[in-house]
């Protein structure tokens, strides 16, 4: 998805990691870390709704933008 907005990007952190060392992600890792120059990054595009859309959240850090499914993210209650 993110080529069809011709976004340039890359894997980053843990993703990173994953890829380089494993071929996957890691089997403790639940999101997918994308970096993206800042100018390229807008919040208001189509693309992060659609991602939305597909069940993921989408969190923008100053690092770097994170891609969860909402079905494994595991919540911890207090």
């Amino acid at each position: 998805m993110l080529d069809e907005y011709s976004l340039l990007y890359w894997l980053d952190f843990g993703t990173l990691l994953g890829a380089i060392r494993e071929g996957r992600r890691l089997a403790w890792e639940f999101e997918f870390d994308l970096g993206m120059f800042k100018q390229d990054y807008d919040p208001r595009s189509d693309l992060w709704l659609d991602f939305k859309k597909l069940g993921y959240v989408v969190q923008k850090s100053e690092w770097n933008i994170k891609l969860m499914k909402y079905s494994e993210i595991i919540v911890i209650k207090k």
